[in-house]
């Protein structure tokens, strides 16, 4: 026997408009959790190829940096002490520029001038530092990535490692000003900044103190005394280059005193290398989402 007409009906009854609202909400709460979920999956990603990036910088900077303890350079008959550090840190400021003020602003003869104008120290003017002013007819006019220009200068033209530049996929290479002096960037297509002696930056292994963390550069501790012509730099504790991602903010966060490093577009205002305050009197508050090799080298 044929159901009843009524009850055919209901069985055909579609959706109600309240049922059909509670579905699309609950499509809409898993969307935003999924897109959620996929938006700190991507932070994650640009993160850890950051950090990835960064990690190959510092395992090319840093043993570049501490090979300066172990160069030979000619010295004075007497003030052996001041005159070993003043020229074990020209050096390094020759040959790890952090600015275009420190790179020389020709390669012609035995002899280089700095674009400050100062005279590169004739036992200075080495293979390095004529490598570097050779590289471009004149140096970029606009500065403000000249950090991040300066690392990518260091590992393209160093003769300690010729080959660096290779492990460096096309990604973490680009121009961000189009001067045609490129950088490094971070996941977030920001360029990777540089400072040879981050002077008063605060982290695990760098202390600010020198009696955890005495400059190898300077045993004899003349460092608090003395004023260089090059390199200016009074501390008496050890440093590391420093190499900073701002992160997904774009926001470095770092201060040297009351001027701050809060954009790319600043940077080429501000030389930590050449103040004269005394040790720690800088301040560096790191952002919180920074990526840097201090960071990284105690993970």
């Amino acid at each position: 026997m044929a159901p009843p007409l009524h009850h055919a009906m209901n069985a055909r009854r579609g959706f109600t408009l309240a049922e059909l609202m509670v579905v699309l909400v609950i499509i809409s709460i898993l969307s935003s959790l999924m897109l959620a979920g996929l938006a700190v999956a991507q932070q994650r990603s640009k993160a850890d190829k950051t950090s990835s990036t960064i990690r190959k910088l510092n395992e090319i900077i840093v043993p570049q940096y501490e090979s300066f303890l172990r160069r030979r350079v000619p010295l004075p008959t007497t003030n052996l002490a001041v005159s070993r550090l003043e020229r074990m840190r020209t050096l390094s400021l020759v040959q790890m520029p952090d600015s275009w003020l420190d790179v020389a602003s020709s390669g012609a003869g035995t002899t280089g001038t700095f674009s400050s104008g100062t005279t590169i120290p004739s036992w200075a003017w080495d293979g390095t530092a004529r490598v570097y002013g050779a590289t471009r007819a004149a140096l970029p006019v606009t500065t403000s990535l000249q950090s991040s220009e300066c690392l990518y200068l260091i590992v393209s033209r160093g003769l300690q490692e010729p080959d660096s530049l290779e492990q460096f996929r096309a990604d973490e290479i680009g121009d961000a000003d189009s001067d045609g002096a490129p950088e490094f960037h971070d996941g977030w297509r920001q360029p990777i900044m540089f400072v040879r002696w981050p002077v008063g930056y605060a982290s695990i292994i760098q202390s600010q103190n020198a009696a955890l963390q005495p400059d190898p550069f300077d045993p004899s501790r003349v460092s608090t005394t003395v004023n260089y012509p090059i390199g200016n730099l009074q501390r008496d504790y050890a440093v590391v280059p420093l190499i900073c991602s701002a992160g997904a903010d774009g926001e470095y966060g770092i201060s040297t005193g009351t001027t701050a490093w809060s954009s790319v577009a600043s940077l080429a205002t501000i030389r930590v290398d050449t103040g004269t305050s005394a040790p720690g009197t800088a301040s560096y508050p790191a952002a919180s989402d920074n990526i840097t090799n201090h960071d990284l080298t105690t993970r």
